[in-house]
């Protein structure tokens, strides 16, 4: 049986290489999304530079995906995806007031 695996390109915020991850199954990453993930070095937050693409399990074809992108390192996970959304609402005195979480 064929393993397939969600792979996705991510350049962490303190780097400007792209890493190759695996993403979460069904997770549809895409483009500008903002994720955790497992480094090296511990959890790091990152910008997704390319939609996730499933391939199969295999390290010859994981390797060409590196070469192609650029990618470095092992390949590691996905965590989580980072969801930011704004609050506005309007005090006693009718100031408004926005928070960007």
């Amino acid at each position: 049986m064929t393993n397939y695996i969600d792979y996705v390109l991510v350049q962490h915020e303190q780097s400007n290489k792209p890493f190759l991850f695996i993403a979460p199954a069904f997770s549809r990453l895409e483009d500008g999304d903002e994720v955790i993930v497992d480094t090296i070095h511990g959890k790091a937050r990152g910008k997704v530079l390319a939609s996730s693409t499933i391939a199969k399990d295999d390290d010859k074809l994981i390797a060409l995906i590196k070469q192609a992108t650029g990618a470095y390192g092992e390949v590691r996970k996905v965590v989580a995806r980072v969801r930011t959304f704004d609050l506005t609402w309007e005090d006693e005195e009718d100031e408004r007031i926005d928070i960007n979480c």
